[in-house]
This record gives structure tokens, C-alpha cells and sequence, in this order.
């Protein structure tokens, strides 16, 4: 078959279903976008293309999310390995920080009025902390969401997670079937969930029981993205 004759072919396989001017099609466009929840990242791109400014509306609620600095690691083998490191502290260990700014991971066995006893990583004997040294306490099946910018990368973390014996799902876009499952379980106790950015997109994921006073999902974003929307999205699941 001839170039022309296929595209006639093609021609005459197309339906035009619905047609919209361009006028409309940016004022339905504008509409829409009005009340994104990131939309002051791209406040610039409105003005310019549709000139429309973005205002910032506050939260109902006071925001509780604590937010901690970038950490850069010299080497990826190096991230990886802290990373996981990361992963299993908040997942398998109580951690007690101390007002000396030390952390001792183990196992809370009792809670007193007036001291914390636990058995420390590695040892047996348990450690009786007063509580007037301690700043504070991170206890441990809070649940975790790790956030990748490629399927590569989402499964090289699980990978590095079974060889720990870390139990957790991940969410890729690659099991359609089963992502709402592991959307409605991220937010449970010792529940661990590697997502790429596309996976689970616009869902809001909810805490379980006893999580909020846990300190809530604890968010783990891997890297930046172009795109700092992307990461504002990661930051706001929940």
C-alpha cells in the first residue's frame, strides 16, 4: 500500500466526535485550574499564558507537617544504604532522643511517670532513660511512603528492602488491579510503600488508628523532580 492510499485509509477510520474553538477551550481551561491545590509553583505560566493570578487561600487547620532539609550523599551506593537505614529505624526500632541529641535505637519494653526501660539494638540487657533526658521519643511502625521518579529506582529500594527482611508494597503503576488496596493500606501501622509519581496520583491516603499520635506518615522522597509541584504533591498525601 502506497503512503497516500494509507493515509486516506487512516482518514477514513477517524470520527471527529466532539470539536471545541480554542477561545473555549482555554476559558474551560481556566476554570478548571483556578482551584488547584499547587498551583502557586506554576503562578508564573498562568499570568503568562492566561493572564490569571494565583492566590494562596490558607488551611483550615494549622499545618503540622514537619519538613526537614535535603540530605546529599556523596556517593548513590552510599544513599541507598541510607535510605534503607532510614527505613528499617522507623519500621523495626524505638528510637529515644536524648537532650544531648543522641539517639538510642532498641525496643520500649516499659513506660514509667518518671523513666522509659528498653532493650537497645544489639544488646540484651535492658536501659532504664529518666525522662527528664529525654527530648523525645519515635516509636516504631509508623508508616512510611517513599516516593521514586521511576519504576527502576522503585523496584532497586525493594530489592535493597528484602534483602532486610522489611516487609512493604510497591506501588508502580505496574499493578493496576491492586493499587487501590495499597493505597487504602499506606496508611497503616508498619505498613511501607515505594510509589513512583504517577502511581496513585491524586489520592488522598488516610491514617489508621493510632498513626496522628505516632507523628503520622512518615514521607521519604528520594529525590527532587524537575518539577517542585511533584514533591508538593508527595509532601500532601495525607
Amino acid at each position: 500500500m502506497a503512503y497516500g492510499q494509507f493515509e486516506q485509509f487512516i482518514r477514513n477510520l477517524t470520527r471527529v466526535m466532539a470539536s471545541v474553538n480554542t477561545k473555549l477551550q482555554r476559558d474551560l481551561t481556566m476554570r478548571s485550574r483556578v482551584a488547584r491545590r499547587f498551583s502557586m509553583t506554576e503562578a508564573a505560566e498562568f499570568w503568562k499564558i492566561y493572564k490569571l493570578d494565583v492566590i494562596a487561600v490558607p488551611t483550615n487547620r494549622k499545618l503540622q507537617r514537619l519538613n526537614h532539609h535535603d540530605v546529599i550523599y556523596r556517593t548513590v551506593q552510599e544513599k541507598y544504604v541510607a535510605l534503607a537505614d532510614e527505613i528499617e529505624r522507623v519500621y523495626k526500632w524505638d528510637v529515644v532522643v536524648t537532650k544531648k541529641n543522641e539517639e538510642i535505637w532498641g525496643k520500649i519494653v516499659r513506660e514509667y511517670d518518671e523513666a522509659v526501660e528498653l532493650t537497645p539494638k544489639g544488646s540484651k540487657q535492658r536501659e532504664t532513660i529518666p525522662r527528664d533526658q529525654i527530648l523525645d521519643i519515635e516509636y516504631r511502625g509508623r508508616p512510611i511512603l517513599v516516593g521514586t521518579v521511576s519504576i527502576e529506582r522503585s523496584e532497586l529500594i525493594s530489592s535493597l528492602l528484602e534483602k532486610r527482611g522489611v516487609k512493604h508494597e510497591v506501588l508502580n503503576a505496574k499493578h493496576h488491579k491492586r493499587e487501590a488496596e495499597i493505597v487504602a493500606q499506606a496508611g497503616r501501622k508498619n505498613a511501607i510503600t515505594i510509589a513512583t509519581n504517577m502511581a496513585g496520583r491524586g489520592t488522598d491516603i488516610k491514617l489508621g488508628q493510632g498513626v496522628t499520635e505516632m507523628g503520622g506518615l512518615h514521607i521519604i522522597c528520594t529525590e527532587l523532580h524537575d518539577s517542585a509541584r511533584i514533591d508538593r504533591q508527595l509532601s500532601a498525601v495525607s
